[in-house]
């Protein structure tokens, strides 16, 4: 579908005044702050970056919650490491973390 510059602009305003109302204010507030999300490639970069990593691990880090990662030496558990340091080894079970046995 081809439309003019000043088409196009006509569409969305008649878009947004029909969405506007049909919905609730929480509604278009909740897309309005969607709006303002910084461009996905930006996002994409800082998360799979160092200084998004170390972000990440900051914020997980100041809720005091556990991190996660694969055990290297055997396939398929996991590495829970609490805030204090402490380490178990488990799987995820229905969304939880379950620990195993200790390796002997």
């Amino acid at each position: 579908m081809e439309r003019t510059p000043t088409a196009q602009l006509e569409f969305w305003a008649k878009l947004g005044r029909v969405m506007e109302g049909v919905m609730s204010h929480a509604g278009v507030t909740t897309i309005k702050q969607a709006a303002k999300v910084k461009k996905l490639d930006e996002l994409l970069d800082l998360s799979t970056g160092p200084k998004g990593k170390e972000l990440a691990l900051a914020e997980i880090r100041r809720h005091k919650g556990p991190t996660y990662s694969s055990d290297a030496d055997e396939a398929g558990v996991i590495i829970e490491r609490a805030a204090d340091g402490t380490q178990r080894r488990g799987r995820f079970v229905n969304r939880r973390f379950t620990p195993i046995a200790a390796k002997r």
